[in-house]
């Protein structure tokens, strides 16, 4: 009987989180426009109801062509993030670069 009981507390205590139940809210900083050549569309992540997932206080960038043309720099945003890794890429004066990029899943709140 002792030796069930720690495999039973083990699987009690999982602690991974489903990324797309995490949300999100967001200060768009910059937009990919028709007349501007940034890479991607990022937003400055300002709350979370979970400290799993991209961190608060960090940016993440995705790249959609129409969200850019729809939004304004400094809307707020509410969104989950199912997919993301930390960004790795060149780094140009001419060309803000966020911390994270990923996959954007925007809802209303």
């Amino acid at each position: 009987m002792l030796f069930f009981f720690p495999l039973a507390l083990g699987t009690s205590c999982n602690t991974e989180v489903n990324l797309e139940n995490i949300e999100y809210e967001g200060k768009i900083l910059s937009l990919i426009k028709n007349n501007n050549n940034e890479r991607y569309n990022i937003i400055l992540i300002t709350s979370s109801t979970s400290r799993k997932g991209v961190p608060v206080g960090s940016s993440i960038g995705f790249y959609d062509r129409d969200f850019g043309e729809k939004m304004n720099e400094g809307d707020i945003v509410h969104f989950r993030v199912p997919i993301f890794q930390k960004w790795v890429g060149p780094e140009t004066a001419d060309h803000r670069c966020p911390q994270y990029v990923g996959m954007i899943k925007f809802y209303e709140n």
